[in-house]
């Protein structure tokens, strides 16, 4: 499999590469212990633990994406390991020694075969695969006078809310607005104040099935 690796990955890849046998050890230990979560409270959580090695997150947020990419092309680890470790030597030969490749192959195949590592990316990828993934809400509002019949004057005036959703679509961040009044709040309010309450009557059926329950 013929890979090219963004640019902003290579440094990553070069600092798992040269770590030393200790914090290698260690970041090893620290990804197999952290409970099965979310990517970003699994990477908080494995780096807490590895406090000397300032890339931690930064690698971790990389095994993501590449144990993504395994699973999408089931591939093996260690085949996809060999893979990166030959593109990063193709693509930068002259920070990747001879010796960097193998150790980088040999440190892939390992954490890519991490099952917590892999729940967390699956869990990633399940939970974004939508056409449309939401991103951001803005609220903002404003008086609008309502006037009189010649324009003079403005007797009375009422309060108008624009939600503003950002969500991310093919990629591209995009964003629509919707008018709101009073009653609209409070029925969105209630719309959400019930998905609140389904989300702890589902979190209690998952977790009596003994199964884990991902916080998002």
């Amino acid at each position: 499999m013929s890979l090219n690796i963004p640019d902003g990955e290579l440094p990553v890849l070069m600092s798992l590469a040269r770590l030393s046998d200790e914090d290698f050890g260690g970041l090893a230990k620290a990804i197999s212990k952290s409970k099965p979560a979310m990517p970003t409270r699994f990477m908080e959580a494995t780096a807490e633990q590895v406090p000397q090695i300032k890339d931690a997150g930064a690698i971790i947020n990389t095994l993501f994406a590449l144990c993504m990419m395994r699973d999408r092309a089931l591939l093996p680890a260690e085949e996809l390991a060999t893979d990166v470790a030959d593109a990063a030597e193709r693509e930068k030969p002259k920070f990747f020694a001879p010796k960097d490749v193998e150790t980088l192959k040999t440190r892939l195949a390992i954490l890519l075969k991490d099952q917590s590592l892999g729940v967390a990316a699956k869990a990633a990828d399940v939970l974004t695969e939508h056409s449309n993934v939401f991103c951001e809400a803005r609220m903002l509002s404003d008086i609008r006078p309502v006037f009189a019949g010649d324009g003079a004057s403005a007797p009375a005036a009422l309060i108008v809310h624009n939600l503003q959703i950002g969500f991310h679509s093919a990629g591209r961040h995009q964003e629509f607005y919707v008018a709101l009044d009073t009653d609209d709040i409070k029925k969105l309010k209630q719309v959400i104040e019930r998905a609140e309450r389904k989300t702890t009557a589902l979190q209690g059926i998952i977790e009596k099935s003994g199964t884990t329950y991902l916080k998002v």
